[in-house]
């Protein structure tokens, strides 16, 4: 629990230092293109996130296992899956951009209504490798458990991305900030490889060679997670705000977009403490009261937390959307009380979701990331044409309902089975 706290306070801080960096982002936007260009903006990073879980993603988190489980092992076994990763994500990186490039100004034309964005398409699918190297390094200092270069990488990543989007913003408008958008990512991964590059488990031969085979397998399920993840999950939500713009107007998108990033922010305090602390924990343990011990005492830990923040945000609503954004988006006040019912039922079904990952059951983590990021999408469907923008916010709510009631069943038939095994 200690450690739990520990970490908790580090992703505080790191979070602090995002939702400012968010915010100061999200408020230059507003201010310098309005809620159009905070929803081509959304449009361009969900764009993003999908060629990242398509690439690199949901295998880090294969990067993050692996690493934890074979710590105690050396460098050695640790790298055979390492070498798997990187050979894989090469395979992967060559096929998307010949894909995404060939397909560029068709992929623009239906994310932003317009083929004018063909080339922060080209250049989001160009900053992939770097991309990578990224999200790598944070894999494999969070399976280490460096939580200290862990949070020093975020928070330069972060400060990064305010610079860059920021400026570029203020200077070139909505295309500065759609490009940085494509390209954050690979700033940021630049400067964690300056801050690693002396690290023993950074050599190129822990990371480059022939893989083994068996590996190879081992890696390949985390990939078709991420196939998965980054067809439905950014998907679905271009998908959302495309249906509220249908049923409204961009503005309204946009409204719906600002909340949407203000849950985002807050939410990653949690989030990244849970990936940071619980998903390795769950990875190393093998008990089956172990495992309800760890689940409960983090759900008596991050439950009140969650509910806490989404009560002061609710209260603050009105100050925060005018500090944040601007009075242009004085109607997003209204779309925060559902939506933060959600956030409080999302966040808890992280908890029996993350064994999910930590003991490898692939196939019905991909199950249920197609089925539900269906149905949030079926749910917007049917609600925003009876209550507006609102039915995007209830749709998300009842969405994370049924997946917490389901991942809490298939959580206990794991530990179950767990019991009998051990």
């Amino acid at each position: 629990m200690r450690k739990l706290l520990t970490v908790t306070l580090l992703s505080g801080l790191l979070t602090v230092l995002r939702m400012a960096s968010g915010f100061v982002i999200a408020k230059v936007v507003a201010v310098y293109t309005g809620p159009s260009g905070i929803a081509i903006l959304g449009q361009m990073q969900s764009l993003v996130a999908a060629l990242n879980g398509l690439s690199s993603n949901q295998i880090s988190q294969g990067v993050v296992r692996f690493t934890a489980e074979n710590a105690d092992n050396g460098l050695s076994a640790c790298s055979e899956w390492w070498k798997a990763a990187t050979t894989l994500v090469s395979y992967i990186l060559l096929i998307i951009a010949i894909i995404v490039i060939g397909f560029s100004v068709y992929i623009s034309e239906w994310l932003f209504n317009s083929s004018d964005y063909t080339w922060v398409v080209i250049l989001a699918t160009l900053a992939l490798p770097l991309n990578s190297l990224n999200i790598f390094i944070n894999a494999v200092l969070n399976g280490r458990q460096e939580y200290k270069k862990y949070f020093i990488v975020g928070a330069i990543s972060t400060l990064s991305g305010l610079v860059i989007i920021t400026l570029a913003t203020i200077e070139f408008g909505i295309n500065g900030a759609i490009a940085s958008a494509a390209v954050n990512n690979a700033v940021a991964g630049c400067f964690a490889y300056l801050l690693i590059k002396k690290n023993n488990w950074a050599k190129k031969n822990l990371w480059f060679g022939k893989p083994n085979i068996k590996n190879i397998v081992g890696i390949r399920g985390y990939f078709l997670m991420g196939i998965v993840g980054a067809l439905t999950g950014p998907t679905s939500l271009i998908l959302v705000r495309k249906i509220i713009i249908e049923n409204g107007s961009i503005t309204d998108a946009g409204n719906w977009q600002a909340v949407w990033k203000i849950s985002e922010a807050y939410l990653s305090i949690i989030t990244l403490a849970l990936s940071t602390y619980y998903f390795p924990q769950l990875v190393k343990i093998v008990k089956r009261n172990e495992i309800l011990r760890e689940a409960k005492q983090t759900a008596l830990f991050v439950i009140p937390i969650v509910t806490l923040f989404a009560l002061i945000i609710y209260l603050l609503r009105n100050i925060i959307i005018i500090i944040l954004f601007s009075y242009e988006f004085n109607e997003a006040n209204k779309l925060f009380g559902i939506q933060l019912i959600g956030d409080i039922l999302r966040v808890t079904s992280y908890i029996p979701a993350s064994i999910l990952m930590a003991r490898g059951y692939i196939s019905i983590n991909i199950k249920l990331e197609i089925i539900f990021c269906s149905s949030l999408v079926l749910l917007c469907y049917i609600f925003v044409p009876i209550f507006g923008t609102q039915g995007a916010n209830i749709g998300y709510a009842i969405n994370y309902a049924m997946y917490l009631i389901v991942t809490t069943i298939i959580f206990f038939k794991i530990i179950n089975k767990t019991e009998r095994n051990t």
